[in-house]
């Protein structure tokens, strides 16, 4: 059975119809919490909800937005959507429900799929709401496919990034763009037989999670932790032979040094997302021999990936980390302002062309002419994507990553506009003027540090921590700054502007909690402040609030287990972020 046949009129896959999957319809396409679902079965569950879509109005080019949590009820429906014509845009349940809305509107989505009646609260007004059942029970008597006519620029998904502008911008991506990834000679079937699949489904790496493999015959592996733990990833990967995963550059990182024998057993893993580690990937090779190992770089404009540096045993070498070799039928360049070539060993800024440049950013025509451009050095017709990346091109050919031409940031594999954050801010009460900046010598590390002057209006500055629980409801997790600082003015250069380079570190907050009470407390305490960068800390300090992230609670359940002997999972962390709360909850029979 090959996936890709299922929607030729619908334009899934156009093009991809006579490329052979290498599984039969019983072989399983999807795997999720114990629960198997067969080729044949994904077909038939995704034409029955094609046809409900149908029913309700879905017609080609309509967006249909996905409330739903990993599942295989997600992997229908986005297959069901495609099916019907539409275009799918993920919505993350972890972003606050006002921005959820904002981005069904600004979509125009036309019905919004959710896996349970709570999902609705994240429902645009006016909008349909769909509830999908978990994909069990019997199979839904297979009729004719939905004859849905399309076409291979018809938009496939609507993924939404940070705008500079304050507010979020759709990146609208289609048939077209997903056909020529998917197809691309990199993809190896072996290699990406079974392929994990746990990426937030508002990032665009869940493209390559699902359908890669299930266009080349492979088995999608639904992981849907409440939090990454990398001893249940380790788990994950044994229990059902996963054979491929991607990881942002911080997380390969973390797995790197916590555990990096965790990923043996995969043929190939894939990072990218920042600039990595070389250290990492180091680790990574020295510990898991038989993997290959992908470097990638890409925009979500660009589909997922555009270029690739591969590491592939026996032969691993040394080379300095680039951005590798371009993907099939993709071109980098490296522009002057004049977008005219640099000379080898300059910087300039790097564009990128070839059929899979997104359609644009939904109804924003200014922006789309602004970023999208025609290309002088290509076809007539064709485009390129200006990333705002800067690179340098050797005498070798080979690209180096040199910074970035804009304000943009890159945070644990997410692209921020300090802008959008700043926008954010200026908007509560108190606040006259405020800057947000990427900063490496916060407690915790990397992160983002917001600078706030007041505007007078009240007789105390803005509290920080008050400032942090407000933006909570306006930007996601990844967005709200782990520092806040209040200053009187802003540092100025001589011509004006901002001086980002005289914004002091943000002050470390006070200590708040009582000293330690036990030994555990105590080793707990300095576990918190080692791991963190910070002084002292009490026994009701909130590692989250002193600038703590998921990224780094692995770390400490890590380090918890070898220093205390008690096991600990991320989960436990989140649920018990105090020192005291964490050791009545290790040791209960000591308090």
């Amino acid at each position: 059975m090959m996936l890709p046949a299922i929607a030729r009129s619908a334009a899934t896959v156009d093009g991809l119809v006579g490329q052979q999957a290498a599984r039969t319809p019983d072989a399983v396409a999807v795997t999720y919490a114990g629960r198997h679902l067969s080729y044949a079965e994904l077909v038939s569950r995704a034409g029955e909800l094609a046809h409900r879509l149908l029913a309700r109005g879905v017609r080609p080019g309509d967006v249909v937005a996905l409330l739903m949590d990993r599942s295989v009820s997600y992997v229908v429906s986005a297959l069901g959507v495609l099916m019907a014509g539409g275009a799918y845009l993920p919505l993350d349940r972890r972003h606050p429900p006002d921005r959820l809305r904002w981005m069904a509107e600004d979509a125009r989505a036309v019905l919004l799929l959710t896996d349970g009646p709570a999902a609705q609260a994240g429902g645009p007004a006016g909008v349909q709401v769909e509830e999908v059942s978990p994909a069990a029970g019997p199979v839904p008597v297979p009729r004719r496919l939905p004859d849905v006519p399309g076409h291979p620029d018809q938009p496939a998904y609507v993924m939404y990034t940070s705008g500079s502008t304050g507010r979020p911008k759709g990146v609208v991506n289609t048939h077209r763009n997903i056909v020529d990834f998917v197809r691309d000679p990199c993809w190896d079937p072996h290699r990406q037989a079974r392929v994990l699949a746990y990426s937030p489904l508002g990032f665009d790496s869940s493209t390559y999670e699902l359908w890669v493999p299930l266009t080349h015959g492979g088995e999608a592996v639904v992981w849907a932790p409440d939090r990454f733990d990398v001893a249940e990833l380790r788990k994950v990967i044994t229990r059902h032979e996963v054979t491929a995963a991607y990881f942002t550059t911080a997380l390969f990182d973390t797995v790197a040094h916590e555990d990096a024998t965790a990923l043996a057993p995969l043929r190939e893993v894939t990072t990218g997302g920042d600039v990595l580690s070389p250290g990492a990937l180091r680790r990574i090779r020295a510990h898991c021999p038989d993997t290959t190992v992908v470097h990638a770089y890409g925009p979500t404009e660009t589909t997922v990936f555009c270029s690739l540096q591969t590491f592939a045993p026996p032969h691993r070498g040394e080379a300095r980390l680039d951005l590798g070799t371009p993907m099939a039928h993709t071109d980098l360049y490296v522009l002057d302002a004049g977008l005219r070539p640099v000379p080898p060993g300059e910087e300039g800024e790097l564009y990128v062309t070839g059929p899979r440049l997104a359609r644009g950013y939904l109804g924003r025509p200014g922006l789309t002419a602004q970023r999208f451009l025609p290309d002088p050095h290509g076809a007539p017709g064709t485009r390129m994507y200006r990333t705002g990346d800067l690179a340098a091109r050797h005498a070798d050919g080979s690209l180096t990553f040199a910074g970035r031409a804009d304000r943009q940031v890159k945070l644990r594999g997410f692209r921020i506009e300090p802008g959008e954050v700043e926008a954010a801010l200026v908007t509560l009460p108190g606040v006259a003027r405020a800057v947000v900046t990427l900063r490496d010598d916060l407690p915790g590390g990397r992160g983002l540090a917001a600078h706030l002057v007041p505007d007078g209006s009240a007789a105390a500055a803005p509290d920080t921590e008050s400032v942090r629980h407000a933006l909570e409801r306006l930007l996601p997790p990844y967005m709200v700054p782990s520092a806040v600082a209040v200053l009187p003015e802003l540092p100025l250069t001589a011509n004006g502007k901002v001086d980002y380079s005289a914004l002091p570190r943000p002050d470390t907050p006070p200590e708040r909690g009582e000293a330690p009470r036990t030994p555990l407390e105590e080793k707990l305490c300095g576990l918190f402040s080692d791991l963190l960068q910070c002084p002292p800390v009490g026994v009701d300090d909130n590692f989250f609030q002193l600038g703590g992230h998921s990224l780094l609670a692995i770390r400490l359940g890590t380090r918890i287990r070898e220093t205390t002997g008690h096991a600990v999972t991320i989960r436990d962390l989140f649920r018990h972020p105090t020192v005291a709360r964490l050791a009545a909850h290790l040791a209960p029979d000591t308090e």
